[in-house]
């Protein structure tokens, strides 16, 4: 899991995993309500249910990443309850895939 801290600048052509990322139609909106949606979903059944452990992967599909990190400044609203989430004990684990075109 992320430390929620702000990863260092690099002057590299590495960089970090953030999300989300996109289109936001209001400045407070968040940007994926769906995303914010499955998220507080994982943490009623952490809650509910002890025998279930929930878990929330984010893949990332790219090679050139050092790390992952919520983005606190494009949506603070998801990004807090990640971390809050996370501060409750749901499981949230960042995995990067190198994609291939062989089989």
């Amino acid at each position: 899991m992320p430390s929620f801290r702000k990863f260092p600048e690099r002057k590299t052509k590495n960089r970090n995993a953030i999300f989300p990322d996109g289109y936001q139609s209001k400045k407070d909106d968040c940007v994926s309500p769906r995303a914010l949606k499955h998220l507080r979903e994982l943490v009623k059944i952490k809650k509910d249910n002890s025998k279930i452990i929930p878990m929330l992967v984010f893949i990332i599909q790219r090679e050139d990443c050092y790390g992952f990190t919520p983005n606190f400044e494009k949506d603070p609203l998801y990004s807090n309850e990640l971390k809050k989430a996370y501060e409750l004990g749901l499981t949230v684990k960042a995995v990067m895939l190198k994609m291939s075109p062989k089989m």
